[in-house]
């Protein structure tokens, strides 16, 4: 909740407010760790990320991520996490069992990084870089930018595929989705949605008759 600096927990089943836990001020993003027991919420006001306890019970601790953060992401062990720090132009690297961020990823010039994805295989770090219209590709090993690819305009959320061959970014004044061949690294379609659109998120993929 920006405007109130707190982070909701809903009851599913009931659509309920449970509880709401008091965080850094305009909190943006909300991530779980694979194993439930940690929350990061980035907040913008505060240039942190406030650490929740997966139940709600409090806030463990802030981290000190870079300027204005918007979104973070977990690697599947939870050893890792990225966050990107908007008006900072990078993405910092956290060791999220210590808390602290262990390494800082600067991305090209008037970048402003939102959403996240992580490939499947953690090899490669997506960052939607907003007003720049662009994604920054990172290589996670080498901790830095391989690849910049020009996409609608201010692109905000991402989706990945489960197979991650293709990305998917939301693109807000331009009221498309910008679909990303992983591979090649093009553009390969334009499709036009609502107004606005901010977020994406990609389901799995269909089964078998």
């Amino acid at each position: 909740n920006e405007d109130a600096g707190q982070l909701s927990i809903v009851d599913l089943a009931t659509g309920n407010v449970v509880r709401s836990v008091p965080v850094g001020g305009e909190p943006e993003g909300v991530r779980l760790t694979p194993d439930g027991k940690v929350v990061y919420v980035t907040s913008e006001g505060d240039h942190a990320g406030s650490v929740v306890d997966g139940r709600g019970r409090g806030v463990l601790g802030s981290i000190d991520v870079g300027w204005g953060p918007r979104d973070s992401i977990f690697t599947a062990d939870g050893s890792r996490a990225f966050v990107s720090a908007e008006h900072g132009g990078s993405v910092a690297v956290v060791d999220v069992a210590k808390s602290e961020v262990v390494a800082t990823i600067a991305l090209p010039p008037a970048s402003l990084p939102m959403g996240l994805a992580l490939s499947p295989d953690e090899q490669r770090l997506y960052v939607a870089n907003g007003r720049a219209g662009t994604v920054s590709v990172i290589d996670v090993a080498a901790a830095s930018v391989v690849a910049n690819v020009r996409v609608g305009a201010r692109p905000w959320g991402v989706g990945l595929t489960s197979d991650g061959k293709y990305l998917y970014t939301a693109n807000g004044p331009s009221n498309d989705v910008s679909v990303i061949d992983t591979a090649s690294l093009n553009v390969v379609a334009t499709v036009r949605v609502g107004k606005t659109p901010w977020g994406v998120a990609v389901g799995p993929p269909p089964r078998e008759p």
